[in-house]
This record gives structure tokens, sequence and C-alpha cells, in this order.
């Protein structure tokens, strides 16, 4: 099942269900690379402070996501058996064109389809808010997403890889999915 989150439905339970597969298998060099300071001294407590201090930012970045007043933005996830097993955050960069970003699939529920019907419901959903193009900026070498973008009728383009905010991702590749 589709479903939207968006302004006002922050909430810690949707946050640790994000959580739990979204940075599953980055979040531990996210947290030695970001969180622990000295590399070579790393004991048990030091790296359960630096997952308790991950866990309490991430929560605060969905919810300032969900409840951002500077752009259009939502997350969207595919739901099954109550579960979110797919899941990707999408803003309105500028009038009518949408920036899809961290498309996740929960490990054990990959090739099943449903990050594919996930932005296939993505599209539908855009549409419906007059959108007339969405941008997926992909890792060079994420062939797996590239090819589901692909295979929805996204197209390569040599536009820079770029985000709301104008950082360019020399290491992604720019798609893009023009809404008739």
């Amino acid at each position: 099942m589709f479903e939207i989150f968006g302004k006002g439905d922050f909430s810690d339970d949707l946050a640790e269900h994000l959580l739990t597969f979204t940075y599953l298998e980055s979040s531990v060099e996210i947290i030695k690379s970001n969180y622990i300071e000295n590399q070579h001294d790393i004991s048990t407590s030091i790296e359960k402070k630096a997952q308790e201090k991950f866990r309490k930012d991430y929560f605060e970045f969905i919810s300032d996501f969900l409840s951002s007043e500077e752009f259009n933005q939502f997350i969207a996830a595919y739901r099954v058996d109550r579960k979110i097993v797919s899941a990707l955050r999408i803003i309105e960069m500028e009038s009518g064109v949408w920036l899809e970003e961290a498309l996740e699939t929960a490990p054990e529920c990959r090739r099943n389809g449903y990050s594919f019907k996930l932005v296939e419901k993505l599209i539908e959903s855009v549409r419906e808010r007059n959108g007339k193009v969405i941008v997926a900026n992909i890792g060079r070498s994420n062939k797996a997403s590239r090819n589901l973008h692909i295979k929805l009728g996204f197209r390569e383009t040599t536009k820079l890889a770029i985000d709301e905010s104008g950082n360019v991702f020399k290491n992604q590749v720019r798609y893009e999915y023009r809404l008739k």
C-alpha cells in the first residue's frame, strides 16, 4: 500500500520504522566517520553513545523534514502487512520540478518489486500535484537503482546532479522523468 507522510505526520514510531532500514547498511560507516572522534580507541560505551547520537540526529532530521516550510516535500512509503518496506523523500526543488532522494528498500524485502511500485505510485502522486519533472540523482555504481528508474521511464541526462540547495554530486548521474 502506497502512503504519504507530510507536514504534521512525524512520529517516533515512523522515524524508528524508517531508521530500521534506511541507514541499516551504511549506519556503521556513518557512525564511525561522523560520530566517533578517535577511530583507534573505540570502546563499546563510546560506540553505544555514538549510535544513540546518530539515532537522535536521524529523528530530528525526519521531524524537521516533515515540518519544513522552506520546501514542498514529503516522504513516500510502500507498506506490506503494516510494515514499511520501501521509502523515499521527495522535494519540490522549483515549481513543478521534484527531486526524489534516498530511495531505500529493506534488504530482506528487495527483489519483490516494492521500489518499483513505490516510484510508480510516486509518479502518479507528483502528476496530481501538477508536477512537470521528477529528478533522481543516482550513484554511478548503483546499477539496480539506475535499471529500476530506466524501466519506469526515467532518462539519463547530461545535467549536473544537484539537490534542492544547489549542491553538486559528482559521483552521481541525473535521471529525469517527464510527466505528460
